[in-house]
């Protein structure tokens, strides 16, 4: 049994790979093998480093721009904190070509932290829910009634304050 080098594997200047006996179904295990890795590799490289930057347009506002892009994503996440370590709440989902955002409104005298995330592939399809019942849920249960108002009392309604109580 003799090694012998592959060839589309060695001459790069790297490690080549030898392989005994080069049977057809050896060299498909190979060829599967590198086409993984290749993949692997593809999947793991890093996206390009993106800038992002925060100006105060007015004493509660600030616009955020960003630059670089990672050309796989679907779009941007922009996010925001009021603490470094989060939570995070999600401000707005935005196309990739997308390149600036306004935080209107904002709180005075409270720290805003930002960050700017990609998303990857498309929306799943639709799926619709029904809620049964009457409208708005307020369909005909069995729930308890509320209890009876002193005697000498009504309950207060919303046009009107609620009488005062009666002297003891």
């Amino acid at each position: 049994m003799t090694a012998r080098p592959v060839p589309w594997l060695s001459g790069s200047g790297g490690p080549s790979l030898r392989i005994a006996e080069a049977t057809p179904v050896k060299r498909a295990l190979v060829l599967c093998c590198a086409a993984f890795s290749a993949a692997l590799t593809a999947c793991s490289t890093a996206a390009p480093p993106v800038s992002l930057a925060a100006t105060m347009t007015s004493p509660v506002d600030i616009r955020l721009n960003w630059t670089g892009t990672d050309p796989s994503a679907a779009g941007r996440i922009i996010e925001f904190a009021t603490a470094a370590d989060g939570p995070w709440t999600t401000l707005q989902f935005m196309p990739v070509r997308q390149d600036s955002y306004v935080h209107p409104d904002l709180m005075p005298q409270t720290s805003f932290y930002y960050r700017l995330r990609p998303y990857y592939g498309p929306a799943s399809t639709a799926v619709t829910v029904t809620v049964p019942g009457g409208s708005a849920g307020n369909d005909s249960k069995d729930w308890p009634s509320p209890p009876p108002c002193p005697a000498g009392r009504r309950p207060p309604t919303p046009s009107a304050p609620a009488p005062p109580p009666p002297p003891t």
